[in-house]
This record gives C-alpha cells, structure tokens and sequence, in this order.
C-alpha cells in the first residue's frame, strides 16, 4: 500500500445533509469521530481486484430534531496511492462499481445483524449508496453512508484495566454473550479490538460497535476463550503463541485477567 496522505474528509461534510431513501428521512452530521483511509497502489488494485477506501465516523442528528441523535458511518472509494497529479477525468477512471472490503462487509454485516434480530451491535436503521460528483476525490466512485442507532455505555478500553478483577471477569463473560449473539446471528467479526466494545454499566451489556472486517458466520465459528486475548481481555504469559493453540477452551493460568 502507499498512501498520498489525502484529506478524504473535509469541510464539505461539515452540517452535511444526508437522505435515506427508504425512510425519506435526512439527517444532519454534526461531528466527526474518527476517520481512516486505506490505499492501494494500482498493482495491489490489479492484485486484489478492490478499489481504495476512506471511512469516516460521525454524530449526526434528525432534520429538525437535534435531540434525536444517532451515529453515521461514512465509506468512500479514494484514489489509489500514487495517483497524486493526475486529471479529474483521469480519477474518474478508477471510479468502481464495487465497493471495497470493508464497505462491504460492514453493510453486510449490518444488514444480518438486524435481519437476524441482534441486539448486540448498533441496529442499522437505514443505509444510502451513492456516487461522487464530477469534483470530488474520484468521480463517479461509490459513497456509503450507513445510518446506526446509538448505544448507551463507554468505550470499555479507556476504563476496563482499571476496573476491579470481578467486574472484568463479568465484563468478559457479557462480551462472551454479545459474540455469540453475532454469530448465532450469521456474523463472524474479524476486528477484534476493545476499541470496539461499549459497556453500559447500567444494565450489564457489551455491545460490538466496529463490524467493517467482518464475514458470514459459518459452523467452524464458535466461541473460543482465545477471543478473550484477540480483544485484549486478557493478557497471556510471556512465551504464549495463541496462533498455536489447538485447544477451545485452554484455561487461564498465568493470564493476566
């Protein structure tokens, strides 16, 4: 991958209005969150045969109704790396009917989730596919724009290891109920970080925010306590090779817990 380190996300989303087409509601970003890109040459391109993609975190609230607040997840193709200097008409021709990965397998994945009647991730409460203008980073290139309900709680990684060790213990065995929750519901999540986990002390419940490396669930996908350690829920010995265990369940001895 190179990266031209491009501004992907600029003042244009600022107060953006978005319609979703199913509900004909539009809603209002508000603030951004978080955002990343990931860009590929045209080798990688011609490789792996996807284009490259920006993603974009945003609060945002209902037109009309600033109190109605929910979250906005943004996907957008980008221009490969190396592609700096090059003409508008040019960008436009790497503009992809196909989204890339993880575009996909979020709103795949999102749309499971809800399917299946999850509730522990965000429900997605609708979603808009659109195409970049003649102006924009690659013309004619897919925009995303994914519609979450907010979930109640804080980010567990900035308080977990400074939680007493019964409270982590709970905590691990909710985290154990929200992932099976999602593969019994047909989702397999490949991005295992705390990052990506809410706890709402209020009511005992984790909830899995982060679904964009994601891919459907098969019967090979079951709940290992290995997961406890890709999420950093648990630290191992010093030595310990998890790539290497064989077994489902190994215990804990020597895990930092």
């Amino acid at each position: 991958m190179e990266s031209d380190e491009i501004e992907c996300f600029t003042r244009r989303f600022n107060a953006m209005e978005v319609t979703f087409p199913d509900t004909a509601e539009t809603w209002v970003l508000t603030k951004k969150l978080s955002d990343t890109a990931c860009q590929y040459t045209q080798s990688d391109f011609e490789l792996l045969g996807g284009p490259s993609g920006a993603y974009g975190t945003f609060e945002c609230h209902r037109a009309g109704n600033p109190s109605d607040t929910a979250i906005m997840k943004i996907f957008m193709q980008v221009p490969h790396g190396g592609s700096g200097g090059q003409t508008q008409s040019e960008m436009a021709g790497q503009a992809s009917e196909k989204l890339d990965y993880y575009a996909r397998s979020a709103l795949e994945g999102y749309k499971q989730l809800k399917q299946a009647g999850c509730t522990s991730t965000p429900r997605l409460m609708g979603y808009k596919i659109d195409r970049q203008g003649r102006d924009e980073l690659v013309p004619g290139g897919y925009m995303v724009y994914m519609l979450l309900g907010k979930v109640p709680g804080v980010q567990l990684d900035t308080v977990y290891w400074s939680m007493s060790p019964e409270v982590r213990e709970k905590i691990r065995g909710l985290f154990r109920v929200a992932l099976e929750d999602c593969l019994n519901c047909g989702v397999h999540i490949v991005d295992t970080n705390m990052a990506n986990l809410v706890w709402d002390g209020d009511n005992d419940k984790i909830c899995i925010t982060g679904i964009r490396n994601s891919e459907p669930a098969g019967p090979h996908n079951v709940w290992r306590d290995l997961e406890w350690i890709l999420w950093g829920l648990v630290v191992p010995p010093r030595g310990y090779i998890y790539s290497k265990e064989t077994r489902v369940h190994p215990g804990t001895p020597g895990w930092k817990v």
